[in-house]
């Protein structure tokens, strides 16, 4: 019962956003007076759920700044600006590796097809500035190689057992005849 259900585990696609290391792309780039670093998860891109955070702190305190707001572009790489995927970040207070709390701007967003793509960050605030950074990324194609030898390894395992059983009954029974 146990293996069946490892089974139909490695049948399902995995999540894609379901946590996971995350890969920091931007490491304190300045963006006008502010200081942006981005992550994104999970680590190896693969076509679905993909997130994307970014901390916007003010340079001369190290604090995350206050009253700016995130938003990022996803496109295909040589694309038009009309193809891309628009993603609104929502400012989330989490603890960070720093031992303390941080400001980071989150957004989940669906990519479907492998492929290279140009994530912009936006970043502007209520004095009137607007500025960007952006980065690439690419989304590998599945694996599904992975998932096919983990199913031949699970019916392998069941047959040997099954063999094992099988065994085990028939000599029980041979000794048991009187």
């Amino acid at each position: 019962m146990l293996l069946g259900a490892l089974w139909l585990a490695f049948l399902a696609a995995p999540a894609q956003a379901h946590g996971g290391l995350h890969t920091r792309q931007i490491d304190g780039a300045e963006v006008g007076p502010y200081r942006v670093s981005v992550w994104t998860g999970p680590n190896v891109l693969r076509p679905g759920a993909v997130l994307i955070e970014a901390l916007v702190a003010d340079p001369a305190t190290d604090a995350p700044a206050e009253g700016v707001a995130v938003r990022y572009t996803v496109a295909p790489a040589g694309s038009l600006e009309a193809m891309a995927l628009e993603l609104s970040a929502e400012p989330i207070v989490a603890p960070s590796e720093r031992d303390r709390e941080e400001l980071l701007h989150i957004a989940i967003g669906n990519l479907t097809t492998p492929g290279d793509y140009r994530v912009t960050v936006h970043v502007s605030d209520a004095d009137g500035f607007a500025g960007t950074v952006g980065f690439d990324v690419e989304v590998l194609h599945d694996n599904p190689a992975f998932r096919i030898v983990l199913n031949v390894l699970v019916v392998l395992t069941v047959l040997i057992a099954a063999a094992f059983i099988w065994h085990t009954l028939r000599r029980a029974h041979e000794i048991m005849r009187p």
